[in-house]
């Protein structure tokens, strides 16, 4: 996905550096708009799924708290988690980065319809 992501802002860069007069702008806008609904629910079902595997993580911590001897299977989980967390906030603030990038390109898109009419 962060490839994907990378190249179709590079595709949008291009185009506003090129700023052809035959380039269909508005259609431009609307493949934008597409694209961010499908970057943004990406970004949802990443920020759930992160969100999910910190609070189990959090939660198998306080469990060791609770439990009298803790056994080792629950200081795995903890390792577990914590490499996974990690990896998940990462990717979520990359895809974050990447949309807030991608509505930059489309306000400037769209101040290219609004300076032709």
């Amino acid at each position: 996905m962060t490839k994907d992501i990378r190249i179709y802002k590079d595709e949008i860069n291009a185009l506003l550096e090129k700023d052809a007069p035959d380039t269909d702008w508005e259609k431009l806008s609307f493949e934008m708009l597409a694209k961010i609904e499908f970057y943004q629910h990406e970004r949802l079902v990443h920020l759930i799924v992160s969100m999910t595997v910190a609070v189990l993580a959090v939660m198998t911590v306080c469990v060791t708290f609770v439990v009298e001897t803790p056994p080792l299977t629950l200081a795995a989980l903890i390792g577990l988690f914590i490499v996974l967390v990690a990896p998940y906030m990462v990717y979520y603030f990359m895809l974050e980065n990447a949309v807030q990038d991608i509505y930059k390109y489309y306000d400037k898109v769209r101040r290219k319809i609004g300076g032709k009419g």
